[in-house]
């Protein structure tokens, strides 16, 4: 019993610390909230950004 308790142990760590690589992931289209918007000009063109993706055509 003791040895089965161990080997789940040691599959359950072995599992669990090599999952770091998969977590943190750099997403490529990301920005960091420090760099996201700065400044007025950024907010606006999100915004802008934002309204342009919304799809304004009218349903029948």
């Amino acid at each position: 019993m003791k040895n089965i308790f161990k080997i789940t142990l040691v599959a359950a760590l072995t599992f669990l610390m090599g999952c770091n690589d998969a977590i943190e992931i750099a997403q490529p289209g990301r920005l960091a909230a420090a760099n996201a918007f700065t400044n007025l000009e950024d907010l606006q063109l999100g915004v802008l950004g934002l309204y342009a993706s919304l799809d304004s055509t009218p349903e029948i």
